[in-house]
């Protein structure tokens, strides 16, 4: 391995949302990994499964996956500099020693991401926090288990363990309030809603050509289903 690149090790629970999807669409996904650069996996053996106890090596690119699956990746990522905490004001609305609340404001991006390498909310939850977030969501994501884009504020979940993680994680896939969240919005709009109220069920994913976008995927995409009102 070249001084450039370095090994990196990914777990992922595979979230109820994400049932029967294909693996390299969801590690495309949560990995952000190329279908190419999960076929290379594929084909280096380097995709372990566990399922019921029970632990595999995956061999097929577009393998279905099972809500509650732990897949075990090991990629080769150009090496970059480490995140170094940057103190920074956050609005803690509760902490103890598994989970911490915060209430993100608008501007803020969450982690590191091409054009934003230094400033985002990892690097002030390192700097509060220090090593005790978990790691399942990758290096680059310490403690993330869910997102508000950069001009959405709102209250944010970080899981300070990697059992915090899984169980947080699991909660929102539920999508149901009376056994996970329930996660509400204020939003303005360009004109006049019609009808007035409604459903939105679309399965988004990552736009086709800009990547760092999402869009309307009917046969790629995740379940994303939205209920509005307008006030």
């Amino acid at each position: 391995m070249s001084d450039a690149t370095r090994a990196q090790t990914l777990s992922f629970c595979v979230p109820e949302s994400e049932h029967n999807r294909r693996l390299d669409l969801y590690l495309r996904d949560a990995a952000q990994l190329s279908r190419s650069q999960v076929q290379a996996l594929v084909r280096g053996g380097s995709l372990v499964l566990r399922r019921g106890g029970k632990q595999q090596v995956l061999r097929q690119a577009a393998s279905r996956l099972a809500a509650g699956d732990q897949l075990t990746l090991v990629v080769q990522r150009t090496a970059a500099a480490p995140l170094m905490p940057s103190p920074m004001a956050l609005a803690i609305l509760f902490e103890d020693e598994h989970v911490l609340v915060l209430d993100k404001p608008a501007g803020l991006v969450v982690h590191p991401a091409p054009g934003h390498s230094e400033g985002t909310l990892v690097h002030g939850l390192l700097a509060h926090c220090g090593q005790n977030l978990s790691r399942l969501g990758g290096a680059e994501r310490p403690g993330i288990v869910h997102r508000l884009d950069k001009d959405t504020s709102g209250a944010m979940v970080v899981a300070k363990h990697d059992d915090a993680h899984r169980k947080l994680a699991a909660q929102f896939a539920a999508h149901k309030h009376e056994q996970g969240f329930a996660r509400l919005y204020d939003a303005l709009v360009w004109g006049a809603p019609h009808p007035p109220q409604g459903r939105l069920d679309q399965p988004l994913g990552r736009h086709p050509r800009a990547r760092q976008k999402q869009a309307v995927r009917a046969t790629e995409g995740r379940a994303a289903c939205t209920l509005y009102r307008t006030r």
